[in-house]
């Protein structure tokens, strides 16, 4: 007896469907952050708790957590510092020792300031003076006015990567590191602290990208017991 014409037309429509099921694409997994990307501006502040914690000196777990909270606030401050150093080495290239490359890379600073004896070119990037020295060629100065601002994890939280060369104790302490980011030229900066407090009394890079070593730290100044421990 022949099938009803109707009940063929579900049959063949029935399989069909199951045809394009079978091959309908498997959902996918989504695709991971590209590597060097910079994180989103929840992460920032999320990443730093997490190595001030590792840190800590506190042994009351919320005593902890809140200094490292407190101490937050050095970074955001030092947030537009390390985006103007970050402009400076965008590209694939250093700025190099002109005055005039320098100043139209970091943008955000006002070159309009009285110019320092020692520079050829001066600025303020809020209560922070700028200068381009006249020697060596290229060297940036920043110099704080005592406010507590952390470049070093403002650097991190602007997507950088920061890494400790070497450092040296005595009556002002300071230490250099390696900056790296994406789509920018490594660099390098050496901040020197006060022996107590936080924040930074001065910190220079060099605009041509030159990147110490602990060998040549040591031949250019024996008399400060440099090193890569502990810093």
């Amino acid at each position: 007896m022949a099938r009803p014409i109707h009940s063929l037309s579900l049959t063949i429509a029935a399989l069909v469907a199951l045809t394009a099921c079978d091959r309908a694409p498997a959902p996918t997994e989504p695709a991971p952050p590209a590597v060097g990307a910079v994180a989103s501006p929840d992460t920032p502040q999320a990443g730093f708790t997490a190595r001030c914690l590792e840190t800590a000196t506190q042994s009351d777990r919320n005593a902890a957590r809140a200094a490292c909270d407190a101490r937050w606030s050095d970074v955001e401050a030092a947030r537009p510092l390390a985006r103007s150093l970050l402009a400076l080495f965008r590209g694939g290239d250093a700025p190099g020792v002109d005055p005039n490359t320098i100043s139209a890379r970091m943008s955000q600073i006002d070159w309009n300031a009285p110019r320092a004896e020692d520079a050829v070119r001066s600025g303020m990037l809020g209560d922070l003076s700028i200068d381009v020295l006249a020697s060596p060629r290229g060297r940036l100065r920043v110099r704080s006015s005592g406010a507590n601002l952390d470049v070093v994890e403002a650097l991190r939280a602007e997507g950088a990567g920061v890494t400790p060369v070497a450092c040296h104790g005595g009556a002002e302490p300071a230490s250099v590191y390696r900056v790296e980011r994406r789509d920018h030229t490594a660099f390098a900066i050496t901040v020197a602290r006060p022996p107590q407090g936080r924040g930074f009394n001065r910190l220079t890079v060099d605009a041509d990208g030159r990147i110490p070593i602990l060998a040549r730290l040591r031949a250019e100044e024996p008399d400060l017991d440099w090193t890569a421990e502990d810093c």
